[in-house]
């Protein structure tokens, strides 16, 4: 909701929390709902409520790239990491364009929202699928922590791994 800055910060973020809890509404219920109280009246909270309204509305008047690319230009968020210069950021949402376009394309034809989604998450639950029963390759200092029922190290030797020390032994 403050990416890019919209002057909602912690104060304001926690009055909606507190507000959706108590009433159990959604957040964005509880910015509706309390839009014109003294605490949110010098953000852009409205604004941003009107693009998710207007895009509530014409989403499926538009290809999803179209929808991106709009969302993208018109919330700021383009512009926000441009400034920002987070190159990893601006890589991700470049990706996901990318993944947008190429389906687009493999269709041939207009697609959803809704189609896109799907889609994509029948790919990433098939991902899933393959990934249950499968071997892990990571290093010790990641593996530290982590529950498995079994942990192979290949390819040590004696005194590359300073075990000795950690039982006391010199």
């Amino acid at each position: 909701i403050n990416t890019p800055r919209r002057n909602i910060g912690k104060k304001r973020i926690q009055f909606i929390k507190d507000k959706a809890e108590a009433e159990d509404l959604t957040y964005l219920d509880v910015l509706r709902k309390y839009i014109d109280e003294p605490i949110l009246s010098r953000t852009k909270a409205k604004q941003f409520l009107n693009l998710i309204d207007k895009y509530r509305e014409n989403y499926r008047e538009m290809s999803v790239s179209e929808l991106l690319q709009n969302l993208l230009q018109e919330s700021g968020y383009d512009a926000y990491l441009r400034e920002d210069g987070d190159q990893d950021r601006i890589d991700n949402v470049s990706e996901l364009f990318n993944s947008i376009v190429a389906y687009e394309q493999s269709v041939g034809e207009e697609t959803t929202l809704e189609e896109y989604l799907q889609a994509i998450t029948l790919y990433t639950d098939y991902e899933k699928a393959e990934e249950r029963d499968c071997v892990k390759l990571m290093t010790i200092h990641t593996a530290k922590g982590l529950q498995f029922p079994y942990v192979f190290l290949g390819g040590c030797r004696h005194g590359v791994i300073p075990i000795s020390r950690a039982l006391g032994k010199t």
